[in-house]
């Protein structure tokens, strides 16, 4: 599969949400995407009214146009989705590592850039991945107070809404991705966190005893746990001799907190193990210093 290919294939995709038949819903999604009265937070809006607008009966611009096209191509947009990555050269490839999921992505088109934070859109057709439609760039020195902020979007939604993958939470609240350069000044307004040291925490609920929580996590092959020689109910996790996390019990919850989003991700896969009737994932937070002091 050649770049141009998807490339044009993308331009036709627009061209064909500008039909005349979808000019009335153009304007009521307007309604829904741009919210500022002086219509600055519009930057993204054609992107989500093809990917992710509908209405009750009437499904995304996207999936009309893959209906009528049937192609390889169509059908990866209607998989595709944004979200933000940090980008990297490894071996003459460029490495997108989703800075959300932690998952990484090779690209091998050329592209303008081998370095930075950057929002895209990818489309993986025959398993190749390209880059579509707009880019956005930041500060990498942003990440991550833009990971505090669409986190803390992430665990409000399930509380909503129940309990989703950060996958899905990202394909269905696409439009927080694309209003990411919007919202950078107000969190600086309003969080003074950027300058501060980031942790990563995981919840859990049980319903048995510490002891018996305990004995589970003894079981996890390849992982040690000790607890902490002056605080009750604290505990290390470490594997090849390396300190993963720090565990606390209380409350009939447990907390794994994590210095990286890379080590946090790794032990929520870990821990899937362990879930059961007694034992639930709650949510993932990511906390100052100052919060958890």
């Amino acid at each position: 599969m050649q770049y141009n290919e998807i490339e044009q294939a993308y331009e036709n995709l627009i061209d064909f949400s500008m039909r005349d038949k979808y000019q009335a819903m153009i304007k009521e999604a307007q309604s829904v995407f741009v919210l500022s009265e002086d219509q600055s937070d519009i930057e993204g809006f054609a992107e989500w009214f093809i990917f992710n607008y509908k209405t009750e009966g009437q499904p995304t611009i996207v999936s009309e146009y893959h209906q009528i096209m049937k192609t390889a191509i169509s059908k990866a947009f209607t998989e595709s989705t944004r979200s933000i990555f940090s980008v990297k050269k490894e071996n003459q490839a460029l490495v997108l590592t989703d800075i959300l999921t932690n998952d990484n992505y090779l690209i091998k088109h050329d592209f303008y850039t081998d370095k930075g934070l950057l929002s895209l859109r990818l489309v993986t057709v025959e398993d190749q991945t390209f880059i579509v439609s707009d880019i956005y760039e930041f500060d990498p020195a942003h990440e991550g107070v833009i990971r505090k902020y669409l986190f803390e979007q992430y665990n409000d939604y399930c509380k909503s809404n129940g309990a989703v993958t950060i996958e899905d939470f990202i394909r269905d609240q696409n439009h927080l991705i694309l209003k990411v350069s919007n919202i950078i000044t107000e969190l600086y307004q309003s969080d003074e966190s950027e300058d501060e040291f980031l942790l990563y925490q995981t919840s859990y609920a049980f319903n048995c005893s510490e002891e018996d929580i305990i004995e589970r996590l003894l079981t996890l092959e390849n992982y040690v746990l000790f607890s902490d020689e002056e605080e009750e109910h604290i505990y290390r996790l470490l594997k090849s001799e390396e300190l993963l996390a720090e565990i606390e019990v209380k409350n009939q919850l447990l907390y794994v907190l994590t210095t990286s989003q890379a080590l946090s991700h790794q032990l929520i896969h870990v821990f899937e193990a362990l879930i059961d009737d007694d034992f639930a994932f709650i949510k993932t937070e990511i906390l100052t210093i100052n919060e958890i002091l």
